[in-house]
């Protein structure tokens, strides 16, 4: 004996899982879209230019007067909002920002700013 699948939204029967999902996608197209929609896994906030710009600009001024980089990354979240600690971590390494240790031994203030990615 074949199993047989059944439609959620009219209960016909199919025996394959194929011809379950044809049957749902011409027949319960609204249904079977937002069914889909709600599977798909979203990817996060994007950064946009401006903002890998502003967090570089920021970086770069602020690092000076935190302790720490943890402590920058705290500072930062404040400017902005809905981008955690984590985030800006990730963003400035993919951005190539590396901490001002010296300004004597870095040669300048323009080395610390990365290039801008285009992600």
């Amino acid at each position: 004996m074949v199993a047989q699948l059944a439609c959620a939204d009219c209960s016909r029967l199919f025996p394959t899982k194929i011809g379950l999902s044809q049957h749902r996608r011409h027949a319960h197209p609204t249904q079977y879209n937002a069914d889909k929609l709600s599977r798909v896994k979203h990817s996060g906030a994007r950064w946009s230019q401006q903002e890998s710009q502003s967090l570089l600009r920021l970086a770069n001024n602020f690092y000076p007067s935190c302790e720490t980089q943890t402590a920058l990354f705290a500072r930062l979240e404040q400017y902005f909002p809905g981008r955690s600690a984590i985030s800006i971590k990730t963003r400035l390494r993919v951005l190539n920002w590396q901490a001002q240790q010296d300004e004597s031994s870095s040669g300048g203030p323009d080395q610390t700013i990365g290039q801008i990615a285009a992600y």
